[in-house]
């Protein structure tokens, strides 16, 4: 049964009802403080969590937090090495 065309009893009593419709690809939910937004298109189509005042930043999946903490420990990683070289070649210089 298409949604559209459906009796009001249809989502009765379901917990959930359409209180929106937009043809925008975010949705803002008030009661959860963050948007649904449609992310692809057709069969690769996926509901993700949008936050910020727009709904514009992506609530990270599990496996995006990994990859952004990883990401962020290699830049760390990379800018102590970093440093370690420039003081190596500061005493270098003075000897």
């Amino acid at each position: 049964m298409d949604y559209e065309n459906a009796p009001a009893e249809y989502a009765a009593g379901r917990g959930f009802g359409r209180v929106a419709q937009s043809m925008s690809d975010r949705v803002e939910v008030a009661s959860l403080g963050c948007w649904l937004r449609a992310i692809g298109e057709g069969r690769d189509a996926r509901l993700r969590l949008g936050i910020g005042i727009d709904g514009e930043e992506l609530f990270l999946t599990e496996a995006e937090a990994a990859n952004a903490r990883a990401e962020a420990a290699n830049a760390r990683a990379n800018s102590a090495e970093a440093e370690v070289a420039r003081l190596r070649a500061l005493l270098a210089g003075r000897g």
